[in-house]
This record gives structure tokens, C-alpha cells and sequence, in this order.
């Protein structure tokens, strides 16, 4: 299959998208991991998933015979299908910063469910990173009700897992104005899940979590005016192209320098680069045919180049991405710029 780990993009969504990562061929580890005992079960050999910290390998049980003791063998799938025995694997757990004798060695298969929620877990983290709000609010909503399947409960009351996704749903609900929704998610689990605990641990969630929707109305309402920031060059709705990736997108907001996480800065190297972080950073709709699979960029000013769009882009606005219509109203006559909302202008005053 010539499957690699994709050690230059690690953190691009489509890392975890199994036809991606057929079509690629690369991914992550967890994700590599599933396509190898996909193989090995359908081969009659008997692999399993290793549920390792920020890590997942596959094992192979050996039953031994004819004198030989059953032993367990390790494959790093992402490391090139490396095989490790006992002790090769143990220096490999503490190279991660893991004892050897509590993570993998003795560690139990990981189930169907289990692999799918860390998958889900990873995209949620990075549509979370990226903005990308309508995937974050489907994937969380997703694995809510999951985490409550088998228990006869709905997902607002499955405890655990869901209480702590309808919020992340509710974040994404407020970042796409979709402030009813988002209010109703919440009072569900007000006076759900919290209404059946006890006195003050009770009020205690309760208002923690009004306060939570108070706090992301503030944010929803968040203005960036242009006035006082003479070194953001770009306006939102401007076509432009990435310099060095090439890929055409149009921008949907920007900061006046990088709001990424350390996390984040660090992988993509942005201190490495020329202006650094203190430069601003561009949100970019890139362009499908361009950039598949990435619904949203986030782009240092010096990578940004403004382009017209050509026909037939120009002859038909929506072409360049499908969410255009969320934030713009047509494309300005000439293709090199988007017509703002009514929303968009009240939290891009400027441009």
C-alpha cells in the first residue's frame, strides 16, 4: 500500500480521513494503524489496535509452538511498519515519555468504539484550531450521541464524555450565529444531565455553564475595527493566493498578529518565518480544487498575495468555496473581491 506517516502536514484534517489518507498515502498514526489490521485481519493474521498515548501502534500475538514461548510483537505503523519486540518497545514507549511497564506493553486491544472516539477526538481538536466551526459542531454533536448509544439515556444525559461535547457544540453553534441553537444546547443540559445532581455541585455546573453562554454571545459579538492597525494590509472578502502553496482563497477575517495556539506555532514553524508570529494572520476560505479536503487556512501576511478570480470562477461567486455564502453577499465586479454581509460588516468594519 506504500503508506507513510505524514510528518510535514501532521496536523491537516484529512490525516484522519480514511479515504484521504488511502488517497494520499499518508496519515497519522491511529489512522495508518486501522488501514495495517484492516489488511492483517482480512490476511488471517492476528492484529490488534494498541489504545498508546499520542501514539496508537498495532500488536501481533505470536502462539508460539514447537518449543518457541508465545510472544506479542509491536508494529509502529507510522514509523514505516518498524517491528519491535518487548524491550525494542519499551525504549520506544519512553522515547515518548511514557513508562514501559504502565502504556503498550501490557496494554488491551483497543475496541471499534474506542478507535472512533479518539479519530473524532483528533478531527474536534483541529476544526476547533482551525476555526472550522459547522465540521466542529457535526463531529461534537456526533460523539455526544454516541457516548450515550447502549445506555437508554439521550446524550445530554449520558454523562462523561457528552457533557463535555454539547458545549463544544454550543461554541460552534455561537461562532456560526447560530445563537438560538447554541442557547438550547445549553439549557438542555441545565436542566438535564445537572438537574438530577444534588444541591450545590448542581448550581455550581449550572452557572458555570450561563456564564459559558454569556461569554461566547461577547465573543460572537466581537468587532475588528481597521482603525489603529496600519500593518494589516488585507481586507475580508479579498481573493487572494497563498505565495508559497499556491492555492487560490478568499479571506473571511484576520488578527492583527497570530492567535494560534503554542502548540500550533510551533508545527507550522510560523517563528521560523521572516515576520514571525507578530505579523498579522489571515483566516482564508481556500479554493477546493486547490486545497482538498482543508475547509479553512490560516495564513501569515507575508504568504498573502492578492488574484483576481478568472473566469469561469467570476461567473459563478460560489465556485471558489461552498460556504461563501455564509459570510458574502456576490462578487464586486472585476473577481478580485467578495461584497460583505450585513454581519460581516458589523465585525469587519473596513474590511
Amino acid at each position: 500500500m506504500a503508506l507513510q506517516g505524514n510528518r510535514e502536514r501532521y496536523y491537516e484534517t484529512t490525516n484522519s480521513l480514511l479515504d484521504f489518507v488511502l488517497s494520499n498515502r499518508e496519515g497519522i498514526p491511529i489512522s495508518l494503524a486501522v488501514l495495517y489490521e484492516a489488511v492483517g485481519v482480512r490476511a488471517g493474521l492476528p492484529i490488534t489496535l494498541l489504545n498508546v498515548p499520542m501514539h496508537v501502534v498495532c500488536a501481533m500475538e505470536d502462539p508460539g509452538g514447537g518449543g518457541q514461548e508465545a510472544q506479542r510483537w509491536f508494529v509502529d505503523v507510522f514509523g514505516g511498519g518498524r517491528v519491535l519486540d518487548r524491550f525494542e518497545f519499551s525504549q520506544f514507549l519512553q522515547g515518548l515519555g511514557l513508562p514501559g511497564d504502565q502504556f503498550g506493553l501490557e496494554a488491551q486491544a483497543m475496541t471499534p468504539a474506542q478507535c472512533w472516539m479518539r479519530m473524532c477526538r483528533n478531527l474536534l481538536h483541529l476544526h476547533r484550531e482551525h476555526a472550522e466551526y459547522g465540521k466542529l459542531k457535526a463531529v461534537a454533536l456526533l460523539m455526544a450521541a454516541a457516548a450515550g448509544e447502549g445506555s437508554g439515556k439521550p446524550a445530554c444525559q449520558a454523562g462523561g464524555v457528552a457533557l463535555l461535547l454539547l458545549p463544544a457544540a454550543a461554541n460552534a453553534c455561537m461562532a456560526l450565529q447560530q445563537h438560538h441553537e447554541a442557547a438550547e444546547l445549553l439549557q438542555t443540559l441545565v436542566g438535564g444531565t445537572y438537574q438530577v445532581q444534588q444541591g450545590h455541585a448542581a448550581a455550581l455546573h449550572a452557572t458555570a455553564l450561563r456564564s459559558m453562554l454569556g461569554e461566547i454571545e461577547a465573543a460572537a459579538e466581537a468587532v475588528h475595527p481597521r482603525e489603529g492597525q496600519e500593518a494589516v494590509s488585507f481586507v475580508v472578502g479579498q481573493v487572494i493566493r497563498h505565495r508559497r502553496y499556491q492555492y487560490r482563497g478568499v479571506i473571511i477575517g484576520w488578527d492583527p498578529e497570530c492567535r494560534a495556539s503554542e502548540e500550533w506555532v510551533q508545527q507550522m514553524g510560523v517563528d521560523r518565518l521572516p515576520g514571525g508570529r507578530r505579523q498579522p494572520f489571515y483566516h482564508v476560505l481556500p479554493d477546493p480544487e486547490d486545497r482538498p479536503g482543508q475547509a479553512q487556512t490560516y495564513v501569515a501576511q507575508e504568504n498573502v498575495q492578492p488574484e483576481a478570480l478568472a473566469a469561469p470562477h467570476a461567473a459563478d461567486p460560489g465556485a471558489l468555496h461552498p460556504e461563501v455564502g455564509r459570510y458574502f453577499t456576490a462578487l464586486a465586479p472585476g473577481g478580485a473581491r467578495y461584497l460583505l454581509s450585513d454581519w460581516m460588516r458589523h465585525c469587519f468594519p473596513g474590511g
